[in-house]
């Protein structure tokens, strides 16, 4: 665990000094925004501080237990890991206009979980928050 810190804490290092040499903030600001909130829990914000054209993705799951883990992806790489049924978020923001597909990576063990309505769409302007996720 002390590795992974220290490693977690290099990259960020890494980040943040980079911002000062190259021209690419924004991106690397966006990164260092993904590292830091991280893939375990999901956020109740709805946008990050002073970024106003930025949303989260999200929707309702049904049929998980409490505990239980699924693991949610958008496009693929963002992934997040939910354990409790009712309505999610992704921890991530979003630019607006920006397309989406959420898929299931893994669902917990004795469930098949799948998304059941609006798994792909894209941000018009506010949190995209119409996906329904379907476990049984």
């Amino acid at each position: 665990m002390k590795f992974l810190f220290a490693v977690f804490i290099s990259l960020v290092f890494v980040l943040i000094t980079s911002c000062q040499f190259k021209n690419d903030k924004d991106e690397n600001q966006d990164l260092l925004r993904r590292l830091v909130v991280g893939s375990s829990t999901p956020s109740s914000a709805n946008k990050p501080p002073g970024d106003s054209q930025y949303f989260r993705i999200g929707g309702s799951i049904t049929g998980l237990t409490t505990g239980a883990n699924l693991t949610l992806a958008v496009n693929g790489t963002d992934q997040t890991i939910f354990n409790t049924g009712g309505p999610f978020l992704f921890p991530f923001p979003y630019p607006d206009h920006t397309s989406y597909v959420i898929t299931v990576l893994s669902s917990p063990p004795g469930l098949t979980c799948t998304v059941i309505a609006n798994a792909n769409g894209a941000i018009s302007g506010a949190n995209a928050t119409n996906a329904i996720v379907s476990c049984s």
